[in-house]
């Protein structure tokens, strides 16, 4: 019988000076060698057991997480109305009648006997003109109708404009963020809102 050839063997070398620790905890360290070790051509690993890398490959993972969690909170929705130009270009345009808020109660157009629109346009950078052509359905009837000219306007913040008729001590209103809110009385003398949405 012929002698056993002896396996060719690779030799797998750890360095102590690059991984930068003292001879002794090298020599201690259970995944550490100080001698060469023979590896089988079959049997070798396809990454060696470095804890140097192990560790690497633990904080790459660490700072993708981090990374991940700064984009997601760092996107939020941002909801705050932003005031764009003057204070009667806030409010200018055409709106229409959709709820009517009477004794405490909310009642949508449909509900009511109430239609039409107002037509609000700049007049100078703090007043407007707003045109009223509400009326009731049932019969067509005039509500509140006709031209209020140089409706004097006040910021009241968050996009929020109040609305005063010239010479009066009480506001009309307020409107901002496509939506007015008039203030009114009947003729029994009980408060009401008209809403009106653009």
């Amino acid at each position: 019988m012929p002698p056993l050839a002896r396996p060719k063997c690779q030799f797998n070398r750890v360095s102590c000076r690059l991984m930068r620790l003292p001879l002794r905890a090298a020599a201690n360290s259970r995944h550490l060698c100080l001698v060469n070790r023979a590896i089988p051509p079959g049997n070798q690993p396809k990454t060696p057991n470095n804890p140097m890398k192990a560790n690497l490959l633990r904080r790459a993972g660490l700072l993708m997480l981090l990374a991940v969690a700064a984009t997601l909170s760092s996107c939020k929705k941002n909801t705050e109305v932003e005031p764009q130009g003057d204070l009667s270009d806030r409010i200018a345009g055409q709106y229409t009648f959709s709820s009517l808020t009477l004794g405490g109660k909310v009642y949508p157009a449909a509900e009511s006997n109430i239609k039409g629109s107002v037509a609000v346009t700049r007049a100078t950078a703090s007043t407007v003109d707003m045109n009223f052509n509400i009326t009731l359905k049932s019969n067509g009837a005039e509500f509140i109708t006709g031209l209020a000219e140089d409706v004097e306007l006040t910021d009241l913040g968050g996009g929020q404009v109040q609305l005063r008729a010239s010479g009066e001590t009480q506001p009309l209103g307020k409107g901002g963020n496509n939506k007015l809110e008039l203030n009114s009385v009947d003729e029994d003398g009980t408060p009401f809102t008209l809403t009106l949405t653009k």
